[in-house]
């Protein structure tokens, strides 16, 4: 059997591939039918803006589907070469962010522009947003369940709000110092051979690691990548341009230069410290892990007469999920808690999901639990 690899972004391709993978138990309600096979979207987008529209429709529900059937799977590696491919693209992303940082830096020196040094920023911003996540991850994984009953998950979301602070702050001082230059004396810059040499480099190799990334759409997790080395090349080449109209022309065109990409650092990383200050205060899950966590609780067991109330809510990165579901009235305990429990464990189960709660009720004429009333 082949194994498949579905995401937001890569979809069934036809129905009698679907049908060989999903078995009855994953696909109680034969929802693997529903899926709009690849042939059919490429058909519907040649009519049109219409029919764009009715692919997009489509896409999403094919998206809807493999999640309901836990098809949308991340960096399945199907043989050796899909695990080679994967080590090319994070660690030589590793590797040559490290090295491309430090020929920026010294680009930066040798030439005086604030405008390389402020792309050397968003350089050292990949490698130290890396280093705060892996320190984040290896203080949640030291579990201690006594003292941290629900575990320490949001020390990830934690470190990712300080380091996007960090980076605010930083922003804002090269925005000073640029400004400074500009009602100061004039700011000499001289990007010679050496320095225009190394932010070459540096952007070439950021190219060839873009279309690396890009191209392995199999490998979602390298194919992320390849937004941040787009965004490295922008940032680089903004910074040289610059700097060499700077050189040639006027010399304050390098303070502009530096206070724009600063600006756009601050802008990207003041919206991901919102995003994740959301996340811990408890925003509501997204509404395709709510259907998904309804599916599963309705298919679970046949015994379940009704879901009467699904609540999911951020928690960190991850999320904690209640349910209550509704069963005969006249059952056993023991068979009631079985059911609630593998249902618990179950929902659990789910990459994304911290803590489960699964309530048992016999009927739902009632109001709705845990809510003041004033």
């Amino acid at each position: 059997m082949n194994v498949m690899r579905l995401n937001q972004n890569n979809y069934l391709v036809d129905l009698e591939e679907a049908a060989s993978v999903v078995t009855d138990d994953r696909d109680p309600l034969r929802l693997s039918k529903y899926i709009c096979p690849k042939s059919k979207l490429l058909e519907l987008s040649k009519m049109g803006k219409k029919g764009k529209e009715i692919v997009e429709f489509y896409k999403e529900q094919n998206h809807q589907i493999n999640v309901f059937l836990g098809l949308n799977e991340v960096d399945s590696f199907e043989d050796e070469t899909d695990v080679i491919e994967y080590k090319i693209g994070m660690y030589g992303s590793l590797a040559a962010n490290i090295t491309l940082f430090t020929m920026q830096l010294l680009a930066g020196i040798f030439s005086g522009s604030l405008a390389l040094l402020a792309s050397t920023a968003d350089a050292f911003m990949d490698l130290a947003s890396q280093a705060v996540l892996i320190y984040s991850n290896h203080l949640a994984s030291k579990q201690n369940y006594i003292k941290y009953p629900a575990g320490k998950a949001k020390y990830k979301t934690v470190g990712i709000i300080i380091f996007s602070t960090l980076m605010g702050t930083l922003s804002l001082q090269i925005i000073t110092e640029s400004i400074r230059s500009l009602v100061g004396s004039d700011h000499k810059v001289d990007v010679g051979w050496l320095s225009l040499s190394l932010v070459i480099v540096a952007i070439a190799t950021k190219m060839i690691l873009f279309i690396y990334c890009k191209l392995q759409n199999h490998l979602p997790s390298i194919n992320l990548l390849a937004q941040d080395h787009l965004n490295d090349i922008m940032f680089n080449s903004t910074g040289i341009v610059t700097a060499l109209l700077a050189t040639y022309f006027y010399w304050w065109i390098d303070s502009v230069g530096a206070i724009l990409i600063a600006l756009l650092i601050l802008k990207s990383w003041s919206g991901t410290a919102a995003e994740h200050i959301q996340l811990i205060v408890g925003k509501r899950a997204e509404t395709t892990f709510l259907n998904q966590a309804v599916y599963i609780s309705m298919t679970h067991d046949d015994r379940i007469i009704y879901v009467d109330t699904c609540r999911a809510y951020h928690s960190g990165n991850n999320v904690f999920c209640e349910v209550d579901i509704v069963l005969p009235p006249q059952m056993r305990l023991d068979e009631s808690h079985d059911i609630g429990e593998s249902l618990q464990n179950r929902l659990e189960e789910l990459p994304d999901v911290d803590r489960a709660y699964v309530h048992l009720d016999y009927e739902i004429d009632h109001k709705p639990e845990h809510m003041k009333y004033k």
